[in-house]
């Protein structure tokens, strides 16, 4: 009869464990975790990648994809998911906010290899000394032409040979105003996929940072004022008006074959390419700037611009380790390769990118990866909480630039000083008032009274000038509003 008991007690126990094995084991208090994503093109593979990390831990995963128009204005309501997507250019302000939980502890002791990723991505999610998303793809930018356009006039195709004075030079005689087609084709609001790359590559900047950490302006560097000299030209001579390319879209008027050459960073190209594919497109690295007049590309002279988005985790996650755990789902290896299988992005892992690049074109995307992998790198500049220097280009100088590229030497040196007084009133309000200084409300006042007329101008302007333009009609677009 013992023997019998003991027995039905092991079994009992084989059971129990056996059914121990079968639940999913952690100490994680959620029920459920909310996420928030903007592109509905990617909510299924997440949610797959979900579903697994579900079936491991017991936790419900709940993905929402939010209106990219309302996104950021629902994030800087505070009312946050565990884990959302983040951009480089708000990170800054959410971090500031206290909005975010910092990573870097907890990147030590999980099971990301910062080491798997490309190092130059780290930086765009580290603000303050610390760690606030991880990469969850990258984002670079290569030239793509019209094979079309460019046979049309007998003109060999750009390759990694060319400077950015052939691409000037190549636009130009592209150009046919009078038929509606045009050279080149972006938009002042074009910066990490745009223009900024070509200030790089000449060697300027828009903000300079010290060796004890001091950001200044760079609007009217050398180098600054040469890149966007030639930017001058091609807005005159070789691109549709503004208010034609604010309407319509640099990469819709590539695409309709109005345009001989565009830039376009990783998630662009692969809009174009989902719309129709075509044959008659190609694409290669980003020019050079050759500074030192070598006839040869050298270091640094070619650069692109790095972007990407990151996964983030709200400050005020009920169960952050949770949280955490599905982050390393997401931007782990298996989310990585779901995303990549999907074709939805540029990977932030090396290693990779080939495979993206078969999934995504039958064409060769590989200047995306060679920039990644070969190139310089390089970050552009962040607009910091109660900075508004980037807010001022946009609406105000670069866009009388883009109207009247005449002006543009002029704008550069009213964005130059509108920099200065904008960074110097960001530091008094972060420093505090000081004896004898104006408090933060001052310095506020002080940048934006004397600038409230141009914002209001240039906004009233976006408004009535758009879409004047008839087709050939950029030249008198550009003389109404010099």
């Amino acid at each position: 009869m013992r023997k019998k008991t003991l027995t039905l007690l092991l079994l009992a126990a084989a059971l129990l464990l056996t059914l121990a094995g079968c639940a999913p084991a952690n100490s994680f208090t959620a029920e459920r975790l909310t996420v928030w994503i903007w592109d509905e093109s990617e909510q299924e593979t997440w949610q797959t990648v979900a579903d697994d990390w579900t079936q491991r831990t017991g936790v419900a995963v709940e993905i929402t994809v939010k209106d990219p128009d309302q996104y950021w204005e629902d994030v800087a309501s505070g009312a946050l998911p565990d884990l959302f997507w983040m951009d480089s250019a708000h990170l800054e302000a959410s971090a500031a906010a206290g909005q975010l939980l910092p990573l870097e502890a907890r990147l030590e002791e999980g099971s990301l290899r910062t080491e798997d990723y490309y190092e130059a991505l780290w930086s765009l999610w580290t603000s303050g000394g610390r760690t606030w998303a991880v990469p969850k793809d990258s984002r670079v930018t290569a030239l793509w032409y019209s094979r079309a356009l460019f046979d049309s006039k007998g003109l060999d195709y750009p390759d990694e040979s060319w400077t950015w004075q052939d691409v000037c030079q190549a636009a130009l005689a592209l150009t046919d105003r009078a038929g509606g087609l045009y050279g080149f084709v972006m938009n002042q609001t074009d910066t990490a996929n745009g223009w900024y790359n070509v200030v790089c590559s000449a060697g300027g900047a828009l903000l300079r940072t010290g060796a004890d950490g001091t950001v200044t302006a760079a609007w009217t560097e050398e180098q600054t004022r040469a890149a966007m000299g030639l930017v001058g030209a091609l807005v005159a001579d070789a691109m549709p008006s503004q208010p034609t390319m604010a309407q319509q879209g640099a990469m819709e008027l590539f695409a309709a074959g109005r345009a001989a050459m565009v830039l376009l960073d990783s998630d662009q190209a692969l809009a174009l390419l989902s719309e129709s594919g075509s044959s008659q497109w190609d694409c290669t690295v980003l020019p050079y700037w050759d500074r030192d007049g070598s006839g040869d590309c050298g270091e640094g002279e070619r650069t692109a611009v790095l972007d990407g988005t990151g996964w983030a985790i709200s400050a005020a996650s009920a169960d952050p380790d949770a949280a955490y755990d599905l982050l390393e789902a997401f931007a782990g290896q298996a989310g990585q390769e779901a995303q990549v299988s999907a074709g939805v992005s540029l990977p932030a892992v090396s290693g990779l990118q080939e495979t993206w690049e078969e999934t995504v074109w039958a064409g060769s995307l590989s200047p995306y990866r060679t920039a990644l992998e070969s190139g310089a790198l390089a970050e552009k500049p962040r607009q910091s909480a109660g900075e508004t220097w980037e807010d001022y280009a946009m609406s105000t100088t670069l866009y009388t630039a883009w109207n009247n590229p005449d002006a543009m030497e002029e704008m550069l040196a009213d964005q130059q000083a509108y920099t200065e007084r904008d960074l110097a009133a960001a530091a008094s309000a972060a420093s505090g008032p000081q004896s004898g200084q104006t408090g933060t409300d001052g310095a506020q006042d002080t940048r934006t009274d004397a600038d409230a007329a141009d914002h209001t101008d240039a906004a009233d302007g976006a408004d009535t000038e758009e879409g004047t333009e008839t087709e050939g009609g950029a030249e008198g677009a550009q003389e109404d509003n010099a």
